[in-house]
């Protein structure tokens, strides 16, 4: 595939009909390329698992490789939590910030 790639690439230039070509991931998993023509509106964006594969169907439209169906999402489990009880004010009777709103 990436002979193919390259070959779209080459042709695309020698036409002149390719301004911008890009591929990024934000997760490793997933790449977007994007490919933007010369001429109006030509423009398309791929999400594809395989980098090469989403630059090729940025360059020639095809369809994308299927994604994989998304991981479920494990469920958080519920803690809980002992709470103690405050510590006795200390002898002397300092004042707090506490003290005016808590009495």
């Amino acid at each position: 595939m990436s002979d193919e790639l390259s070959d779209l690439i080459r042709r695309a230039v020698r036409r002149g009909s390719m301004s911008h070509l890009t591929v990024v991931t934000s997760d490793g998993i997933v790449f977007q390329a994007a490919w933007r023509g010369v001429d109006g509106p030509d423009y398309r964006m791929v999400d594809s698992t395989d980098p090469v594969d989403a630059l090729v169907c940025a360059l020639t439209g095809r369809r994308p490789l299927p994604m994989p169906a998304p991981a479920p999402e494990k469920k958080a489990r519920r803690t809980t939590r002992r709470h103690t009880a405050s510590p006795a004010p200390a002898a002397g009777g300092e004042k707090d910030d506490f003290d005016d709103v808590f009495g």
